[in-house]
């Protein structure tokens, strides 16, 4: 039933793709001025938990939202502490990842676009952390503006990748 549920929803999407299906509030995201992970105060299936969470980044909550309208409009059994410990636990590598190395906080982030910036820049801007970036970016991105608007909230060591034509900087 849930295949065919999925089925049907991309079917749906597919010929509809230029309106919103649904849209559902599961998550809101909060954090202190001087940290730099959100808390969450997540709804699904009835249930509200508050949990910490290693995201720091702002879009998240779009995504958890998205993800839980998923699993609520295909009627998927997900138990509430399931969703709740997936967010709690919630991992993707060098991106917006915190790694911790003796008491030094890094986080780790492969924004290779503008709007990747943007938006690494406007979730850093909400915190009072002093933030040090190791930049790097091919020579054909718009690197010299990337480095500009990171530049707003810490300092920028620039880094020249080595390798490949596409890394060669003026």
């Amino acid at each position: 039933a849930a295949r065919e549920k999925a089925t049907e929803l991309y079917t749906t999407l597919r010929n509809q793709c230029s309106s919103v299906i649904r849209s559902n509030p599961h998550a809101d995201l909060f954090r202190q001025k001087d940290s730099l992970r959100y808390r969450a105060s997540i709804s699904y299936d009835g249930v509200v938990r508050e949990i910490e969470t290693p995201l720091i980044a702002r879009y998240q909550q779009r995504n958890i939202d998205t993800a839980l309208t998923v699993l609520t409009e295909l009627d998927l059994s997900v138990s509430p502490s399931s969703v709740f410990k997936t967010i709690e636990e919630f991992n993707f590598a060098a991106r917006s990842e915190l790694v911790e190395h003796q008491g030094v906080t890094f986080i780790l982030d492969r924004a290779h676009n503008m709007a990747g910036i943007n938006s690494l820049e406007s979730s850093l801007s909400e915190t009072s952390s002093d933030v040090i970036f190791v930049f790097t970016a091919l020579s054909d991105k718009p690197w010299e503006k990337m480095v500009d608007k990171l530049s707003t909230v810490g300092e920028v060591i620039i880094t020249r990748p080595q390798g490949t034509s596409r890394t060669d900087h003026e």
